[in-house]
């Protein structure tokens, strides 16, 4: 007799953030991109986003090749953000959001993050560098798959505090230079392109407390978890 265990990774679960995915299973890709629909071509594309939480922090692992353009991650976690990326003053691309403000950001240039980190955006898009408060770690080289982690407090994302009901948006982008458009976004967008302007009216919606006892979610299944 043959016996199959299948196992399933249900919050709370600590991820270790060393630019390895395999510490993160099937249940936890939230998100997976059509290979081959980049505007930019295989060398520019977005694969896999996988979350998790436990009771204290964020972990996204994220899958995906650019070369000589930027990977983009951008947040919402409820608060007065911006819905125009083009009026950052870092890592400003020409993206009109709707549905979605922009909170954070976690950017990177040519799979280098040595160009790139994490920040929080104000409604009127200046930028604060909290990359010293997270942990991220990017197995990165331009025009080939590389793979990003990131461990991100709770502590920084809600600084005002976890609130009932709370969840993140979020969607990724691979963007061209300043104030340019995007040759590939996750989930996919039909008004994105590769010309700007560019419209996301789609995203991830994460729901981090649905039982509403205003903190993070335990033995949650993250897919069942996205909408």
């Amino acid at each position: 007799m043959i016996f199959l265990i299948f196992l399933i990774s249900i919050t709370y679960k600590t991820i270790t953030v060393d630019g390895d995915l395999k510490d993160f299973s099937e249940d936890e890709k939230v998100l997976s991109d059509k290979y081959g629909d980049s505007f930019w071509g295989i060398q520019n594309e977005l694969t896999d986003l996988f979350v998790t939480w436990d009771k204290d922090n964020l972990y996204i692992g994220v899958e995906y090749i650019v070369k000589n353009n930027a990977l983009l991650i951008i947040f919402d976690t409820g608060e007065s953000g911006a819905s125009d990326l083009d009026i950052l003053n870092w890592y400003p691309r020409n993206l009109k959001l709707y549905g979605i403000e922009a909170n954070f950001i976690l950017a990177l240039w040519d799979a280098d993050l040595s160009k790139g980190g994490f920040r929080k955006i104000n409604p009127r898009g200046s930028t604060s560098d909290l990359t010293q408060y997270t942990l991220i770690f990017n197995n990165g080289k331009s025009g080939e798959k590389s793979y990003i982690e990131a461990k991100i407090p709770f502590s920084i994302i809600f600084e005002n505090g976890f609130k009932q009901g709370s969840n993140i948006k979020i969607f990724l982008c691979i963007a061209g230079g300043d104030h340019s458009g995007s040759g590939d976004i996750s989930p996919d967008n039909i008004d994105v392109d590769g010309i700007p302007p560019e419209y996301v009216r789609k995203f991830l919606l994460i729901n981090l407390d649905k039982n509403l006892d205003l903190k993070p979610d335990s033995n949650a299944l993250p897919i069942q978890s996205s909408e």
